[in-house]
């Protein structure tokens, strides 16, 4: 996709269940493109899913990952 573009009518997020010993960077790295500056991916992921303190994910837990 051009530009990170999402088509019309496609979500702009995938839903990750957060699984023992997952962080923030290992949840993003996972769905990064190559491009993608890592920093700025896990801020637009603290930021869509309100995630004030990334250290308390909690097994189970679904959050939305922009898809890149």
């Amino acid at each position: 996709r051009a530009g990170g573009a999402v088509p019309a009518g496609e979500p702009a997020y995938d839903e990750v269940i957060v699984r023992n010993n997952d962080t923030l960077w290992t949840i993003a790295a996972a769905h990064a493109s190559d491009r993608q500056n890592m920093q700025e991916y896990i801020y637009a992921i603290r930021t869509v899913n309100h995630i004030e303190d990334p250290g308390k994910l909690q097994t189970g837990q679904v959050i939305l990952i922009p898809k890149s």
